[in-house]
């Protein structure tokens, strides 16, 4: 039975490998089918694809051709306006040419006959101007001498004031020598018990009042009244009055006198003006 068995399984197998075989066989022979028809079909798909490359070839070269008949005759049409346009404006610059030749010429002529004027009109310049460098030139050299006469007769006067300025401090100096001695004199004879101004008068010579409180100085002259007499004399419309003595226009100044004990020595007394 075991024998009978294998043997069994043997023809089994043998029959699984045959079967298997066959399958492989089967399933190699798909493949190289597949294969071919894969091919075929890319070379199909070549086929196509270049068929339709050579079609859009021959659309765009059609087109192409289409377009270059279209500028041609375009160009054609353009050619002959552009032609005549441009024989038009050849015509027209050659025209414009002349004129601006013309033009040109025309202005030339006129800048020669302007820069002729302007030579002419600067000759007669230069002239006026060398004549009135000449003229000031010459005035320069009296207003030269002039100046050095001027400078000669400050320089001479400068030294008479200076000479009349010495003169002047010494006469001044003279005065002040004199006044001072005059002052001191003065004071000397005041300071005497003897002296003549103890006689002097304080009476107002208007009022005929012997010894006033007080007594106004008119400013302009000297002379004196009492400040009463004074103030009783009409203002005029400047401010000032008449003196009554010389009639002199002034005006006075009320003076401030110190009181004196009467037991104190008269040689003693001394009057603030």
């Amino acid at each position: 039975k075991e024998k009978e068995k294998r043997e069994r399984l043997e023809r089994e197998l043998e029959e699984l490998k045959r079967t298997v075989e066959v399958i492989d066989c089967a399933w190699r022979s798909a493949l190289q089918k597949e294969k071919e028809e894969k091919e075929a079909l890319e070379l199909k798909m070549k086929i196509l694809e270049k068929k339709e490359k050579d079609q859009e070839a021959r659309r765009l070269q059609k087109e192409k051709e289409e377009q270059e008949e279209k500028e041609a005759a375009e160009k054609k049409r353009l050619g002959q306006e552009k032609a005549e346009e441009v024989e038009r404006n050849a015509k027209k610059e050659a025209e414009d040419r002349q004129k601006r030749f013309q033009q040109r010429k025309l202005e030339r002529l006129k800048e020669r006959m302007e820069e002729s004027k302007i030579k002419e009109r600067t000759k007669q310049r230069i002239e006026v101007i060398e004549t009135e460098i000449k003229r000031l030139n010459e005035t320069l050299e009296k207003e030269r001498n002039s100046m050095k006469e001027t400078l000669e007769t400050i320089a001479a006067r400068d030294k008479a004031l200076e000479d009349d300025e010495k003169k002047l401090k010494k006469a001044k100096e003279k005065v002040i020598e004199k006044r001072t001695a005059r002052i001191k004199a003065t004071r000397e004879a005041d300071d005497n018990p003897h002296s003549e101004s103890l006689r002097y008068s304080r009476a107002c010579t208007i009022c005929l009042v012997a010894n006033p409180r007080r007594r106004a100085v008119m400013v302009a002259c000297g002379h004196m009244t009492c400040a009463t007499c004074a103030e009783e004399i009409q203002q005029q419309e400047d401010g000032t009055i008449a003196c009554p003595f010389c009639r002199k226009n002034t005006t006075y100044v009320k003076t401030f006198e110190d009181q004196v004990p009467q037991e104190e020595p008269q040689q003693k007394r001394r009057r603030n003006h």
